[in-house]
């Protein structure tokens, strides 16, 4: 196939509905597409603390 459209994956946890290439973030920057999935790009990393007092 080729062109822009090729290999596109679509992210379907929010609204935006973004279309991913491969290796490209979301808008949330809070997901990616691998291997034609969208995928965490933080799993397994801090996010947030929370600091008690």
């Amino acid at each position: 196939m080729g062109g822009l459209g090729a290999r596109r994956a679509t992210c379907a946890i929010c609204p935006h509905a973004c279309q991913l290439a491969e290796w490209q973030t979301g808008l949330c920057h809070g997901r990616v597409a691998v291997g034609g999935q969208v995928m965490d790009a933080n799993y397994g990393r801090v996010t947030a603390l929370a600091t008690v007092r």
